[in-house]
């Protein structure tokens, strides 16, 4: 409730994204007049080609569009495929240089020429490393092409397989992934990873423009093995701020950042939060809560005990206990249950 009132509220002066796992959001969105886009395995999803090279705005190590995507590319199959050994990383990396280059993209190619369809997608990647095989016949090729298979040209190829065909032309919109709950979780946290990198492209383009992300069940992604993943969202966070930008992460246990692999990235997130809203929890979530925020004894009383629509508010040194009380207006706007039957006589 209380993140819908925020993008209510927001709205006419900011351009939101929404990352909605479990379709929490569509109905709000279609009242507001927004955008749903299904990112999922059904026939009529929306694709986002991980092959696509995005463009970075700021990129505070001075690497081109191609060296960062790469980049991008390396987290995302590492998503996938945690099997892979460095050396098998490495060779699927030449493979990917070598079918950039087919292309007519390199290091110094001016990527803002180009049309979604002028970049390679999935099934390109497996049919020339397919070719590259026959003539080398490499086991490292072997194990890829086995493993890449399935998203490229198997079952699970609708998900990624194809050219960019989305398109963000409205004020709000919702990425909803709702239908890919089924799936391994290797793809769900891959898809997660592919959107976020796509909507940090969207947010970081115009710094005139007032942009927000809202990236709900953010423990989705997080995989103590993979700390990129966080590493990322802490890098978004850390960079909104100069793109007139901000994020908002969703998640419902603060254990998931606090793993001794990652706590470093975690740990720093949850603490360069310029605000955070604690709601009613216990257990070992209210002990990570109370440790890692340093909160009284009555705090902890209060996020034990509090209602529906009760949190602690952290702003900074000040914390302050909030009630949310929507208006019937937002609440049959959030949630069809709320609306009112009129009745004539």
């Amino acid at each position: 409730m209380a993140v819908k009132h925020m993008i209510i509220n927001e709205l006419p002066t900011t351009k939101i994204l929404v990352i909605d796992p479990e379709d929490e959001y569509s109905y709000l969105c279609n009242n507001l007049k927004g955008k749903v886009i299904s990112c999922d395995v059904t026939e009529n999803g929306g694709i986002l080609n991980p092959l696509q090279v995005r463009i970075s705005k700021d990129d505070e190590m001075g690497r081109n569009a191609l060296a960062l995507h790469f980049q991008f590319l390396q987290t995302f199959f590492q998503i996938l495929y945690p099997s892979l050994t460095e050396i098998e990383f490495s060779k699927l990396d030449l493979v990917l240089e070598e079918l950039y280059k087919k292309f007519h993209i390199d290091n110094q190619t001016d990527i803002t020429k180009f049309k979604n369809t002028d970049f390679p997608i999935l099934e390109d990647l497996y049919r020339f490393l397919e070719d590259k095989n026959r003539i080398e016949k490499d086991k490292i090729y072997d194990k890829i092409l086995a493993l890449i298979r399935p998203i490229c040209v198997g079952q699970a190829s609708s998900i990624w397989n194809g050219y960019t065909n989305i398109e963000v032309d409205t004020k709000l919109a919702v990425f909803n992934t709702s239908t890919m709950q089924k799936f391994q979780i290797q793809y769900k946290r891959a898809q997660y990873y592919n959107i976020l990198s796509y909507a940090w492209d969207i947010l970081s383009k115009d710094i005139k423009e007032r942009t927000m992300l809202i990236a709900d069940e953010c423990h989705i992604l997080i995989d103590p093995n993979i700390p990129q993943t966080l590493e990322y969202i802490r890098y978004i966070s850390k960079m909104a701020r100069k793109h007139n930008s901000s994020i908002c992460v969703i998640s419902q246990s603060i254990e998931d950042y606090l793993n001794e692999k990652i706590r470093l990235y975690g740990q720093s997130l949850l603490a360069n939060s310029t605000y955070k809203m604690f709601f009613k929890c216990d257990g070992k979530d209210l002990k990570d809560i109370v440790s890692t925020f340093n909160l009284t004894e009555q705090e902890e009383k209060m996020l034990l005990n509090a209602k529906v629509g009760e949190c602690l508010f952290v702003a900074g040194t000040r914390k302050l206990y909030i009630l949310f009380k929507l208006f019937q207006y937002e609440l049959e706007m959030i949630d069809p249950k709320f609306v009112k039957v009129k009745k004539y006589d």
